[in-house]
């Protein structure tokens, strides 16, 4: 309702008022009976022009509370849409952030498969390459093992051979004599004129092999005898 609305109705009230009361004492003037008159007209007028005061107070104080019902009303629409608004944007981040993570987990996800698919065919290859070189190995050492083995078994028998062709050698009892006495023995061996080896000097006077080489050392020396060096 606007203020000249109120206005208006507060006036058609006001003067409808005033017919009733001009009607009411119309009709008791027609009666024979003593006419009282209640409200003077100045009276009835003050009464109407306070009756307009008032009614255009109360429309001024509705129009101003109207007005800030409506600045109210305009504000909690604002707020209203701003928040609407805001939701909105919430709802679309939320979707958003929850799209980009799907999408990150599901690259991830792809990623890891990636890798281990990767690390599975390295091992795998890492497991045949070690086969084949553990193959590789044996191998080797087999063939390793055989050049190493003939020469080993040639060696047995040419051993063998020369352990056939030697003569077991004689027990021979060694005596203890002087080294001046050994001196003499050897030389008197000599003195045959027979060419003689260390352990033939050894084996004939029965002495130690040891002490033969360190006399006849000596007696080369000496000039007694004479050593060759084969």
């Amino acid at each position: 309702m606007t203020k000249e609305n109120a206005l208006s109705r507060t006036l058609d009230e006001s003067f409808t008022k005033f017919l009733n009361e001009m009607d009411k004492d119309s009709k008791r003037a027609a009666e024979p009976a003593v006419i009282v008159v209640r409200k003077s007209l100045p009276q009835i007028l003050d009464e109407m022009e306070a009756n307009i005061i008032a009614a255009a107070e109360a429309s001024r104080r509705a129009l101003e509370a109207a007005k800030a019902a409506g600045e109210a009303a305009g504000a909690a629409t604002k707020v209203s849409g701003e928040a609407e608004k805001r939701a909105e944007e919430a709802r679309r981040a939320g979707e958003k952030a929850a799209e980009s993570a799907t999408r990150a987990a599901a690259s991830a996800a792809a990623k890891a498969e990636e890798t281990a698919k990767s690390a599975r065919k390295s091992a795998e290859e890492a497991a045949r390459k070690a086969e084949e070189a553990s193959r590789t190995a044996n191998r080797a050492f087999s063939d390793i093992k055989a050049e190493l083995l003939q020469p080993i078994k040639s060696l047995e028998e040419r051993v063998k051979n020369l352990e056939d062709a030697i003569p077991m050698e004689e027990i021979v009892v060694l005596r203890e004599i002087s080294r001046d006495e050994a001196e003499r023995e050897i030389l008197k061996l000599f003195s045959k004129g027979k060419t003689l080896y260390y352990s033939d000097i050894a084996k004939q006077l029965g002495l130690d092999l040891k002490l033969v080489v360190e006399v006849c050392n000596e007696l080369q020396k000496r000039k007694e005898i004479e050593v060759i060096d084969n």
